[in-house]
C-alpha cells in the first residue's frame, strides 16, 4: 500500500515538472473570457487580464477593473488529482495633473496553481502599459515573482531531489508592445521570461527559456476574432478564437482552437453575462490527445468596473489640428446635405487624431439615428419597386441601404433574391436556346437586360440567338418556297394556271430572284401566248384577246402579250369602221337587213362603238316597221326585241313592241 502511494506520488511530481503536459507557469490560461477563446488574446488585451497576456493593453483601460477567477483543472482524473487555479487581478488607468494626459496604467495581480498538498505555484505580477504614440502603439511590462513548493513528508525526505529544500522561486520580467494601425486591426507581442530566471530544485541552473507570443485581431464593435502564435523552448503552438455580444452587449459567446507540437490540441468555449457594474465568465475547456476520461476544465470569472472613466486626449500639431478642422467642415457640410453615409466617414476620419471627439461622436450618433429612420422609408420604397417588377430600381435603393448600414441583412437578402431570380432567368434561357426555342429565351434574357445590362454574356447570348433565329428563318423559307413550287406545278399540270401562278407569287414575294419561279413564269407565259396566237390564226380574235388578257392577269409583265392585245385590238376596229360604212350604204339603199347583219358584226367586233349601235338601233325601227306593215308581226316583234336590247327603255321601241304584242293577242283571240 505504502508503495503504491510513493509511487502515485513520484508519477504526479513527475507529471508536473514535464513540459509536455503542464510546465511550471505555463498554465492553460487566466481569466474564463481569454481561455473561453483558447487563450487568443495577445492582440485583443481589452481589460484587466492584459496583465496576464499583454501588459501594454492596460493602455486601452478607461475604468478600475477588479477580477477574481477560479477554475478547476482537468476534473475528473482517475486518481481523484484536485488541480485548482486560482487569481485576482487589478488594474488602475493614472490620470495625469494636464488635463487629458495620462501617465499610463498599473496593476497588480496574484495567480495560484495547486495540486492538495503534494505542489503549489504562486505568481505576483506589477504590470504597467502605456500609450507611447497617440492611440496607434503602447508599451508594456511585467515585474514577477514566482515561487513554487512541493509537498513534505516522508517520501520527498527521502528523495535526493528535494536534498536542497522542496520550496524555489525567482522573478522573472515580461516586455511587450501593442500597435493598432486602424480602429479594428492590431497587433501583439510579448516576450516572457526575457530574463530566463531558474525554477528548478537542482544545484545546476536549468534556466526557464524565454518564450515569444505574437497575436493579430479584427476588432468590431460586439465581434472579434484573433490568432496568437506561441513559441517557447522548441515547442509552436497556435490559438484561434473569436467572441460575439448580443443582445445590446449584455450576452456574449466565445470559442477556440489550440493546437501545436507534441499533439497538443485543445478545444473551449464560453459564454458571459454583462451588466454595468459587473461581468460574469465561464470557460469550458477540453484536450483532444493526452488525457482522457475526465469532463475537462472548468473557469469561472468576476470583473468589477468602477470609477470615473478617464478620457484621453493628445495635444495637436498645427498641422493635425488643421485636418481635424477640414474634416469638421466637410463633415459639418455632408451632414447639412443629407448625405449622411459620407459624412459618417469623415467624422470617423476624426477619431484617427482625436480618438475620443466629442462632436464628431454627437454627429456620428445623429447621423445614424437619422439613418435608422431613412432605411426605413427606403425600405418601403424599395418594397413598392420590387413588386411592381422595377428591380433595377428596387435594387438601387437597397445598395443605398447597404451604404447606409452595410451589415443590413435584410437588404443584402432582398439583393440575393433578385440575383437568384436573374440567374434563373439567364439559365431558362440557355435551357430555351438549346431546345431551338429563340425568340423565347430571348424574351427571358431581355428581362435580365431591363435590370442588369452589363449582365455577363447576356448580349452575346441575344445576339446569338438572333443569329439562329435568321438561320431558323431561312430553313423555313426554303422549306415554303419548295413546298409552293411544288404545289404551283401540280397546278398547272391540271391546267390550273391562276393557282400556279398565285403559289408563284408568294414564292415570289418571299424570294424576288427565284429562278426556278421565274423560269416557271416564262413557261406558263409562252404556254398562254402560243394558244392566243393560235386562236387568232384561226380568227377567233376575241378568243385570242381573253387568252392573252388572262395571261397578262397572270403575267403583267409578258410584253409580247400586251402587243398582240394592242395590234388585234387595231384590227377589230379597222375592221368594224369598214362593216360600218358597209352597213351605211345598205342602209342608204334602204336594204335594212344588209344593213342590219354588217352592223352586228361589226358590234361584235367592237360591242362598246356607241355610233353603230345608234345606227343600228334606227335600222331596227325602220325594219320593224316594214315587217309590222307587212303584217310580219313575229319578225317586227323580234328585232323591236333586239332594239331594247341595244338601248333598254327606248320609247318608240317600246311602243311599237307593245303594238305589235297586242296586235299578235287580237289575231290568237279572233281564231
Amino acid at each position: 500500500m505504502k508503495n503504491n502511494k510513493r509511487f502515485l506520488i513520484t508519477v504526479i511530481i513527475y507529471l508536473l515538472c514535464n513540459s509536455y503536459l503542464y510546465a511550471h507557469f505555463e498554465k492553460i490560461g487566466v481569466g474564463a473570457r481569454c481561455i473561453g477563446r483558447a487563450k487568443n488574446f495577445v492582440a485583443v488585451c481589452d481589460d484587466v487580464y492584459s496583465i496576464y497576456y499583454n501588459p501594454a493593453g492596460l493602455s486601452q483601460l478607461s475604468k478600475k477593473e477588479l477580477s477574481t477567477s477560479c477554475g478547476k483543472i482537468h476534473w475528473g482524473l482517475d486518481d481523484n488529482s484536485n488541480l485548482v487555479n486560482s487569481l485576482c487581478f487589478y488594474a488602475q488607468p493614472l490620470k495625469g495633473k494636464t488635463e487629458g494626459l495620462s501617465w499610463g496604467t498599473i496593476g497588480i495581480g496574484w495567480l495560484n496553481f495547486s495540486l492538495a498538498d503534494l505542489y503549489r505555484e504562486d505568481t505576483i505580477i506589477l504590470s504597467y502599459g502605456r500609450r507611447l504614440y497617440k492611440n496607434r502603439l503602447a508599451g508594456g511590462i511585467n515585474l514577477k515573482w514566482m515561487a513554487k513548493k512541493y509537498g513534505e513528508n516522508a517520501y520527498t525526505q527521502l528523495d535526493p531531489l528535494f536534498s536542497n529544500g522542496s520550496v524555489v522561486s525567482n522573478y522573472s520580467i515580461d516586455l511587450s508592445g501593442l500597435y493598432k494601425p486602424t480602429q479594428t486591426l492590431s497587433f501583439g507581442l510579448i516576450l516572457t521570461d526575457v530574463n530566463q530566471p531558474n525554477m528548478e530544485l537542482e544545484k545546476e541552473e536549468e534556466r526557464t527559456p524565454m518564450g515569444i507570443k505574437l497575436g493579430i485581431a479584427y476588432k468590431k464593435d460586439v465581434f472579434n476574432v484573433g490568432l496568437d502564435t506561441h513559441y517557447k523552448d522548441d515547442s509552436l503552438k497556435f490559438y484561434a478564437g473569436g467572441e460575439k455580444w448580443i443582445f445590446q452587449k449584455i450576452l456574449g459567446i466565445r470559442g477556440g482552437i489550440g493546437a501545436g507540437d507534441h499533439l497538443y490540441r485543445n478545444l473551449t468555449c464560453g459564454i458571459s453575462w454583462n451588466y454595468p457594474l459587473f461581468q460574469i465568465d465561464y470557460a469550458f475547456a477540453y484536450p483532444i490527445y493526452g488525457i482522457e476520461e475526465m469532463y475537462g476544465t472548468h473557469q469561472i470569472s468576476l470583473t468589477l468596473k468602477f470609477g470615473k472613466e478617464i478620457i484621453y486626449k493628445y495635444p495637436l500639431t498645427e498641422k493635425e489640428q488643421a485636418v481635424v478642422t477640414a474634416y469638421l467642415r466637410e463633415g459639418i457640410d455632408l451632414y447639412q446635405k443629407k448625405r449622411l453615409a459620407e459624412a459618417r466617414i469623415i467624422f470617423k476620419k476624426i477619431f484617427r487624431l482625436v480618438p475620443r471627439s466629442e462632436l464628431a461622436h454627437q454627429y456620428i450618433n445623429s447621423i445614424n439615428g437619422r439613418i435608422k429612420i431613412e432605411i426605413k422609408s427606403i425600405y418601403k420604397k424599395a418594397s413598392s419597386y420590387y413588386k411592381n417588377s422595377l428591380w433595377k430600381e428596387a435594387e438601387k435603393q437597397w445598395q443605398y441601404i447597404l451604404i447606409l448600414n452595410r451589415n443590413e441583412k435584410q437588404a443584402q437578402a432582398f439583393i440575393q433574391s433578385i440575383k437568384q431570380k436573374i440567374d434563373k432567368y439567364f439559365q431558362q434561357g440557355i435551357n430555351l436556346s438549346q431546345e431551338k426555342k429563340y425568340v423565347q429565351a430571348i424574351k427571358e434574357w431581355e428581362k435580365i437586360v431591363k435590370v442588369y445590362p452589363d449582365y455577363p454574356q447576356i448580349n452575346e447570348k441575344i445576339q446569338q440567338a438572333l443569329i439562329n433565329i435568321k438561320k431558323q428563318k431561312l430553313l423555313l423559307k426554303k422549306e415554303i418556297i419548295q413546298k409552293y413550287i411544288k404545289e404551283g406545278l401540280n397546278s398547272y399540270r391540271n391546267k390550273n394556271y391562276f393557282s400556279a401562278a398565285r403559289k408563284w407569287k408568294q414564292v415570289l414575294s418571299l424570294d424576288p430572284e427565284q429562278k426556278e419561279v421565274l423560269h416557271l413564269f416564262t413557261e406558263l407565259g409562252n404556254e398562254l401566248f402560243e394558244k392566243g396566237t393560235l386562236s387568232y390564226q384561226n380568227g377567233k380574235f376575241k378568243e385570242a384577246i381573253n387568252q392573252w388578257t388572262q395571261l397578262l392577269k397572270l403575267t403583267p409583265t409578258y410584253v409580247r402579250a400586251k402587243r398582240a392585245i394592242q395590234k388585234t385590238r387595231k384590227e377589230f376596229i379597222e375592221k368594224s369602221a369598214k362593216l360600218h360604212q358597209q352597213g351605211i350604204k345598205e342602209y342608204n339603199a334602204g336594204k335594212y337587213l344588209k344593213a342590219i347583219i354588217l352592223w352586228e358584226k361589226a358590234l361584235q367586233i367592237t360591242p362598246q362603238h356607241q355610233k353603230i349601235k345608234n345606227i343600228c338601233l334606227e335600222a331596227y325601227l325602220a325594219q320593224g316597221i316594214i315587217y309590222y306593215r307587212e303584217n310580219k308581226l313575229k319578225e317586227a316583234e323580234k328585232i323591236w326585241e333586239k332594239a331594247l336590247i341595244i338601248q333598254p327603255g327606248h320609247k318608240k321601241a317600246t311602243k311599237y313592241l307593245r303594238r305589235a304584242k297586242t296586235k299578235i293577242k287580237r289575231l290568237k283571240e279572233l281564231k
